[in-house]
């Protein structure tokens, strides 16, 4: 008896699920990105469906956790709705994702953190990872040897040949006309059906850039920094409608998180901006400048942030995730 026969004999289901509007456009998106399969109805042949089931017990991960699965609802009874929630948790954990095999660009990928992310969430898909800056490049190499890297300005780039996915992680904040440059990655830089995923930090009204943008009015160091904060970011519907301009994408999904991150005090707030938001205030001044700023900064950030029981301070960090996917009418 194979891993899908055990399962099943053990009541691991096999579940068709109706779709319908959104639920079957999201259920395509996941189709493109090869971890779920959507079937139109005229589709539900046997061929088709034993193709499908084939395509996902070739993955030697289904097995063994298959097997996981079957003894763990033989050792504990579940309700048929159990039954349902823990196998779509299955599903979306060992789907057949890490075999999509396409070309994808990590764009920003300062010292290829995220592109090795990408690379492990992917192993078969041609990764590269472009970044203007060439020292970042460098350390990217030095740390990630299996994967490639090239330098190239964000906001001009465009690959030799057109691409799947194009991935840019808090980047696009930096760059005043990105609403444009959206637009040209899709259009010139994508596939048809091809996506790109953007997530950017959207605190630009929360005390800690509020209080940078305060500190840098100080007459001390104005001059120097008078035009230095960027700008805040367009409203959800702005991006909504740059993207779906001239039918540009077929599909855009936005939406906003706010993380909450225990630190242990206004310091630690300090260094978790020193290579972000703060670098474009640090950057123009001196050694002495940059101590008196962040002085300064860190007396302001001390009555913004009270303390928590335990001594910690909860710094609050929106980020705004925008993905969207190419028309098929858009072909380069």
């Amino acid at each position: 008896m194979n891993s899908v026969q055990e399962a099943a004999s053990k009541g691991v289901p096999v579940i068709p699920i109706p779709l319908f509007a959104d639920q079957y456009r999201n259920a395509k998106m996941l189709e493109y990105r090869k971890t779920a399969l959507a079937l139109n109805a005229k589709d539900l042949t046997v061929e088709k469906l034993t193709k499908a089931i084939n395509e996902i017990i070739e993955d030697d991960r289904y097995h063994r956790n298959a097997k996981k699965l079957a003894a763990m609802i033989a050792a504990k009874p579940m309700s048929a709705e159990e039954r349902v929630v823990r196998y779509t948790e299955f599903a979306a954990q060992f789907g057949p994702d890490l075999n999509l095999d396409i070309t994808i660009v990590d764009l920003g990928c300062g010292p290829g953190n995220s592109t090795k992310l990408l690379f492990d969430r992917w192993p078969n898909a041609s990764i590269t990872g472009v970044d203007s800056s060439a020292d970042m490049i460098t350390k990217a190499k030095e740390h990630h040897p299996m994967l490639k890297f090239e330098q190239g300005d964000a906001g001009a780039w465009l690959p030799q040949n057109s691409v799947d996915l194009i991935f840019a992680n808090a980047l696009f904040q930096w760059i005043p006309n990105h609403l444009k440059v959206f637009q040209n990655l899709i259009k010139n830089a994508l596939k048809p059906n091809g996506v790109l995923a953007i997530q950017m930090p959207d605190n630009f009204q929360e005390p800690t850039h509020v209080l940078m943008r305060e500190v840098a009015q100080d007459k001390r160091w104005y001059s120097k920094l008078q035009n230095q904060a960027r700008t805040e970011l367009p409203n959800v519907n702005t991006y909504y409608n740059t993207l779906l301009e001239d039918n540009l994408s077929s599909h855009v999904d936005i939406w906003h998180t706010i993380y909450y991150h225990p630190l242990d005090g206004p310091s630690a707030i300090v260094e978790w901006l020193k290579g972000t938001g703060l670098r474009p205030f640090l950057d123009p001044l001196d050694e002495d400048g940059q101590r008196e700023f962040i002085q300064l900064y860190t007396e302001k950030l001390t009555k913004a942030y009270e303390p928590c029981v335990d001594g910690k301070v909860l710094l609050r960090y929106p980020r705004i995730f925008i993905v969207a996917q190419k028309s098929d009418q858009h072909n380069k």
